[in-house]
């Protein structure tokens, strides 16, 4: 009855977090304070109505408890992240350049701060390189900015970004990889059961992520993974890698296509793959209200199906390996046929 007690604790702190959410997003509309939409093109796959993006804040107060006993000035230091995406959607910080250096500087102090590295990847000639200090460093601060700006980048429907970071969670209690970092279960599940409010409320279009909520997300998972395989060398770096191939990738991605065309990698578009089966099954169901939500959910069960398959064997890094470069196959497949009828070639 104890256990259950306590383990009933770490729950309705989470569920605390509904009124919380009811009040507060209804202030925010009330006083128009930070609202979605400013009327650029790409936020039209979402919504021209307008939505509190205040999923950061939330993500923010729910650190404080979470890493409370695991590492608290963490915690404090997200509010850096959270005031930098604040800016970015109210508009105060517009320049996406600005942006990046304030992430960049953001970053290496959180890297120093936290003594976080990666120096083994399996490959001998990369390992030789990570033993240089400012390569060591270079390569996990791209990594870090890579993730924050791929979660911003994904965040175009409803439920992407928080789903596809609730896979990483249940994916973790499935595995038991944060106990690695002294993360309980119990605490693992009140993690679990906060993201899936904030699901529910994405879904239904009462709150968004903004780039405030993408950047703490990011960063928190980053921080977490990161964590967990300096920990435990036993799990393959590429299990890690492919728990965040999606939003990796899509920032690569972006970044090589942008580049061809000749327009700044920083500049946000409309040509990102959940845009184009956004505007496939809008074509193909034009009366279904919401389409927008089903790409966010097929996106993300295919990953979440995926990170399942690649938990059966976490060391083998072979294995994991051949599942990113399958996972980059089919995107490369889908993203090219669905551009060829897509409405949105042009840049």
């Amino acid at each position: 009855a104890t256990y259950l007690k306590y383990h009933m604790n770490y729950i309705l702190l989470s569920l605390s977090f509904i009124p919380i959410i009811l009040i507060f997003n209804s202030f925010v509309a009330k006083n128009k304070f930070l609202l979605n939409y400013h009327g650029e093109i790409h936020q039209k796959f979402t919504s021209n109505t307008n939505i509190p993006l205040t999923g950061g804040i939330y993500i923010f107060l729910f650190s404080l408890f979470f890493f409370q006993t695991q590492n608290p000035l963490f915690a404090y230091f997200l509010i850096l992240f959270l005031i930098l995406g604040i800016f970015a959607d109210k508009k105060i910080i517009e320049s996406p350049k600005i942006r990046f250096v304030f992430q960049l500087l953001i970053v290496v102090f959180f890297i120093i701060n936290f003594n976080l590295d990666i120096d083994d990847i399996k490959i001998d000639f990369f390992n030789n390189l990570l033993k240089n200090s400012f390569f060591k460093y270079f390569f996990i601060i791209s990594c870090f900015l890579i993730l924050i700006n791929g979660t911003n980048f994904i965040d175009g429907c409803n439920t992407l970004v928080i789903g596809y970071y609730l896979n990483i969670a249940l994916i973790g209690l499935y595995s038991q990889i944060f106990l690695n970092i002294g993360i309980s279960d119990d605490l693992t599940i009140s993690l679990i059961v906060f993201l899936l409010i904030i699901f529910f409320f994405n879904f239904f279009n009462k709150l968004y992520l903004g780039d405030n909520g993408s950047y703490l997300i990011s960063m928190i998972f980053g921080f977490l993974l990161v964590s967990i395989y300096q920990n435990d060398r036993f799990i393959s770096p590429y299990f890690i890698v492919l728990l965040f191939w999606y939003p990796a990738f899509e920032t690569l991605f972006s970044i090589i296509r942008k580049l061809l065309h000749k327009i700044s990698p920083l500049e946000p578009d409309t040509n990102h793959l959940h845009q184009l089966i956004f505007l496939f099954l809008k074509k193909k169901y034009s009366k279904n209200i919401y389409n927008n939500s089903l790409t966010a959910v097929m996106i993300n069960l295919y990953n979440l199906c995926i990170f399942f398959i690649s938990a059966q064997n976490i060391s083998n890094s072979k294995f994991q390996i051949l599942l990113i470069i399958l996972n980059i196959s089919i995107y490369m497949i889908l993203y090219l046929n669905l551009l060829k009828n897509s409405l949105i070639q042009k840049y």
